[in-house]
C-alpha cells in the first residue's frame, strides 16, 4: 500500500509506503531521481569544501523535493559553518511545515520507524525540533514533538524518552516523569530509574523511592557512584545535555544532565545516599565492566597518509593544516568510535562555538572517508556522527 503525501503534483514529495502492519516508510517516487543526483553532486562538492556551490544545490533540491532532509540537515550544516542563525532558523521553519505534509497524511496509530534507515532523516529532524524548542525556552512545544516521536517510533532508538524527562522535569509535571520512568526499559539506560526516584521523593511517596533504592543493580550503582566523581555541575547556572544515545556508556553524564534537579530538590541527594547501603557501593566501585570499555571497532590510518589524500583532492594548504589540526585532537581515539565520541562530548563541554564543533566533525568526516573502505560501516559512521553533531549543536 502507497499514501501518496501530495496529489497536486506541484513539487514532488515521498510517499508513505506500508512496510508492515501500521508500520510506513519514506520513500522518493523515481521522478525524483534527478534532484536525489543533485543532492548526491552537492555532497561531493561539500567534501571538497565548496561550500557556495554546494549550498546552492542543495536549494535547488529543498525547493522541488519536499521533506528531503538529508538536503534540509547538510544546509543546516552549512549555515551553522557560516555563523548564519537567521538561515537556520529559516531552514528548520521551512522543514517544520514540511513535516505537516507528513504527519497530515498519517492515522492515528500509524508508525514511521527508525528501524527503515529511509526514515532516520526526518526522525532526526523533528527530535532536533523538540531540542531548539527547549532550549528556547518553550517546554511545551518541546513535550509535544518528543510526544509526537515517541508514538511514531516507540521502539525509541533515539533515547527522546531521556529528553522528554528532562522537558518534564521543567514542566514539574513529575507524575509524569513517573510514567514516563516505570515505562522505559531500564536495561537500556540504567541512568532512568534515578529519575523516577527523584519525583517520588517530590511528591513524597518516600517508600516507593526507597523500594526503587533497594533494588538497584550494578549499572544503576554505576550512575550513582559517578555523583561521587562530578560535583562541579551542581555550580553551573546552565547545563549542556549530553544526548545518551550517541554513546555505549549511558551513565557517564547522568548527573550533568539532571544534577540541577536534584540539587533544587532540597534534601533529596542526602535522602538517596542514606538508601543506597555502603556495602553494595564498596562492592561495585572498583569493579570495572567489559561493556564499559568501548570497541577497538575502527581501522586507523597514518596521518601523512591522510595528508596526502588531502592534497589528493587539490584543497588549499589553510584547509588542509586545519583538517590534520582537527584530526590530531582525537589522535589517541581514533582506533574507536565510541571513544572519538566522548573525545568530541569532552571537547563540546569545554566550551566551543557551533561554527568550530562544525569543522571538528566535518574533519572526522573527511577521515573516515579515507579510512574506512567498506562503504555500509562508513555509511554507519557518518550518520551516527551527524546526529551526534545535530544533538550537540541543538543544545547550545
Amino acid at each position: 500500500m502507497v499514501r501518496k503525501i501530495n496529489k497536486k503534483n506541484l513539487v514532488i514529495t515521498p510517499n508513505l509506503e506500508r512496510a508492515a502492519e501500521n508500520e510506513f516508510i519514506l520513500l522518493f517516487p523515481d521522478k525524483a531521481n534527478t534532484y536525489i543526483e543533485k543532492y548526491n553532486l552537492a555532497m561531493e562538492a561539500l567534501e571538497k569544501e565548496e561550500f557556495s556551490k554546494s549550498e546552492t544545490m542543495l536549494s535547488n533540491v529543498v525547493k522541488n523535493l519536499k521533506c528531503h532532509y538529508e538536503s534540509y540537515n547538510s544546509l543546516i550544516d552549512i549555515a551553522l559553518g557560516q555563523g548564519n542563525h537567521l538561515k537556520v532558523s529559516k531552514l528548520f521553519k521551512q522543514g517544520e511545515k514540511d513535516v505537516q505534509l507528513i504527519l497530515k497524511n498519517l492515522k492515528p496509530e500509524d508508525m514511521i520507524c527508525w528501524k527503515y534507515g529511509s526514515n532516520r532523516d526526518f526522525l532526526t529532524f523533528v527530535y532536533n525540533i523538540g531540542v531548539r524548542s527547549l532550549n528556547a525556552g518553550n517546554p511545551v512545544k518541546a513535550k509535544e514533538t518528543f510526544s509526537l516521536l515517541l508514538k511514531l517510533n516507540p521502539s525509541d532508538e533515539q533515547d527522546v524518552s531521556e529528553i522528554l524527562v528532562d522537558t518534564l522535569f521543567e514542566l514539574k509535571d513529575y507524575n509524569s516523569v513517573i510514567k514516563v520512568s516505570e515505562n522505559y526499559d531500564k536495561d537500556k539506560n540504567p541512568s532512568m530509574v534515578f529519575n523516577e526516584i527523584l519525583s517520588l521523593y517530590i511528591t513524597g511517596k518516600l517508600d516507593e523511592a526507597k523500594a526503587l533504592i533497594s533494588n538497584l543493580n550494578s549499572k544503576n550503582i554505576k550512575v550513582y557512584l559517578q555523583l561521587e566523581k562530578e560535583n562541579s555541575f551542581f555550580q553551573e547556572e546552565s547545563h549542556k545535555y549530553i544526548p545518551f544515545n550517541s554513546l555505549q556508556n549511558k551513565f557517564l553524564y547522568y548527573w550533568e544532565n539532571f544534577g540541577e534537579y536534584w540539587n533544587s530538590a532540597e534534601g533529596s541527594i542526602e535522602f538517596l545516599k542514606s538508601n543506597i547501603p555502603l556495602d553494595v557501593c564498596e562492592n561495585f566501585e572498583n569493579e570495572t565492566d567489559s561493556d564499559d570499555s568501548p570497541l577497538e571497532d575502527l581501522k586507523t590510518c597514518s596521518i601523512e597518509a591522510f595528508e596526502d589524500n588531502l592534497k589528493e583532492k587539490n584543497l588549499k594548504e589553510s584547509t588542509i593544516k586545519e583538517h590534520l589540526d582537527n584530526i590530531a585532537i582525537f589522535q589517541e581515539t581514533l582506533s574507536s568510535k565510541e571513544k572519538i565520541k566522548e573525545k568530541l562530548i569532552l571537547v563540546f563541554k569545554e566550551g566551543i562555538s557551533k561554527s568550530r564543533l562544525n569543522k571538528l566533525v566535518t574533519s572526522l568526516n573527511q577521515y573516515f572517508r579515507f579510512s574506512i573502505e567498506d562503504k555500509d560501516l562508513l555509511k554507519e559512521i557518518l550518520f551516527e556522527f551527524r546526529n551526534l553533531k545535530d544533538n550537540l549543536l541543538s543544545s547550545m
